[in-house]
């Protein structure tokens, strides 16, 4: 069974993607799915969609309201479960689409530790 978690990223999108796109956890298998994204440009692409979306909808940051930059969501599995890198990643793309509905762009990357798979998505 899945362990999964939310955090929302209020400061900076940039540490976020630079975690889960780490290369020594990602490994040589480099399963890194961006949805209407380009994973390596990610963070510009992320502050361009909200820069766009502030001009649209208004800086609630300016009437004292609190932004969330972006949902850093985490899927971990126990080994016992046996869960390939390969279907976390995909089951991390699913739960990431799910979250979004679509609507959003998004980064998955699979992470690799030592006995077992997590997935990581970040989107905006």
């Amino acid at each position: 069974m899945a362990y999964v978690k939310m955090k929302a990223i209020k400061t900076t999108v940039k540490k976020a993607l630079d975690y889960i796109l780490r290369e020594e956890k990602v490994g040589e298998k480099n399963l890194v799915y961006g949805h209407e994204v380009t994973p390596e440009f990610a963070d510009l692409e992320f502050e361009m969609t909200l820069e766009s979306s502030k001009r649209t909808k208004g800086d609630y940051s300016k009437v004292g309201g609190k932004e969330n930059l972006a949902y850093h969501l985490i899927q971990s599995f126990n080994p016992k479960d046996k869960v390939s890198p390969e279907l976390a990643h995909e089951l991390g793309k699913k739960l990431a689409e799910q979250f979004t509905k679509g609507d959003f762009e998004f980064v998955v990357s699979c992470l690799l530790y030592t006995s077992d798979a997590a997935d990581d998505s970040l989107r905006v």
